[in-house]
């Protein structure tokens, strides 16, 4: 694997609908291909909450959702603090 390169997933994925899990297997599709390790980067808090003072309801618990993405194959997830990344407008 080559060193400290990463395919990335970015995203709240508040609940593992098919989009969301056609982002991550795209992601560990590209990683396998290109030898690289896959990562899900994961908000801590959903975006909307940031720039429209409320995010929707989440579909599952992060915990549920970790779990999910660690069964779908060697696909690390990550979390990013989002305060201060985003601004309202």
């Amino acid at each position: 694997m080559k060193d400290g390169m990463k395919a990335v997933a970015l995203g709240n994925f508040d609940g593992l609908h098919k989009g969301h899990i056609s982002v991550l297997e795209n992601t560990l599709c590209a990683a396998q291909k290109l030898g690289i390790a896959a990562t899900a980067l994961i908000f801590d808090t959903h975006p909307m909450a940031q720039l429209m003072g409320r995010a929707p309801d989440l579909i599952m618990t992060a915990q549920s959702r970790d779990e999910k993405i660690k069964t779908m194959g060697k696909m690390l997830d990550e979390k990013i603090t989002i305060e201060g990344l985003f601004t309202p407008v």
